[in-house]
């Protein structure tokens, strides 16, 4: 019950409690967050995808590579965010960013609660979803906007925060690695997506 209290004061911005848990990172504790986050995704991308999507689409494979795109993009950010953190001469321990960056990624986990709720009660609405992922075929500001909603800029200011907490550089520091690390996956999933080749 320790850790729920202190995953909430943590997404309400308590450098206390993140520096609580940056002292006793439990690294399997923190990713049941984010197995939950990518659960609740594949559950709503499945909905949608089963009333919505083109024929000849699997809503099965969808969900699938949904949740591994939950899981992924919290390996990739908690990677990046210790890269830019060690140019930018911090010093901290990888162990330590992967748990507080599945922390600071609870924001994530709500947006998708909410969306597995839409779905269930308006499964024909998995056009967003759609939409989002069609956004993603040309880099445009639709396709940033559909990708940095408010519960991702709520995530990045939270893993500002896990990085000064883990690596020790200053706010201004963190907040520069933060961004940096949210646009490099932006543009890695628009590279992956065929957008900047």
């Amino acid at each position: 019950m320790g850790f729920v209290i202190d995953v909430v004061k943590c997404v309400m911005f308590s450098k206390k409690s993140f520096e609580s848990r940056s002292q006793n990172p439990r690294l399997l504790t923190s990713t049941t967050l984010v197995v939950a986050s990518g659960v609740l995704s594949a559950i709503a991308a499945y909905n949608y995808y089963r009333f919505s999507s083109p024929v000849g689409t699997f809503p099965e494979l969808v969900a699938v590579i949904s949740f591994l795109g939950v899981v992924m993009n919290w390996v990739l950010s908690s990677a990046i965010l210790h890269a830019f953190s060690a140019i930018m001469g911090g010093n901290g321990r990888l162990r330590t960013i992967f748990a507080l960056n599945a922390i600071a990624s609870v924001p994530l986990l709500i947006q998708n609660l909410l969306r597995t709720y839409d779905s269930i009660q308006s499964p024909s609405s998995g056009w967003r979803q759609i939409n989002f992922l069609s956004s993603m075929g040309s880099l445009s500001l639709n396709s940033a906007l559909y990708y940095f909603t408010l519960f991702r800029i709520w995530a990045i200011l939270l893993s500002a925060i896990a990085v000064i907490m883990t690596y020790k550089i200053s706010k201004k520091k963190s907040a520069l690695v933060a961004i940096m690390s949210a646009l490099t996956l932006f543009l890695a999933y628009a590279f992956a997506s065929g957008q900047l080749l």
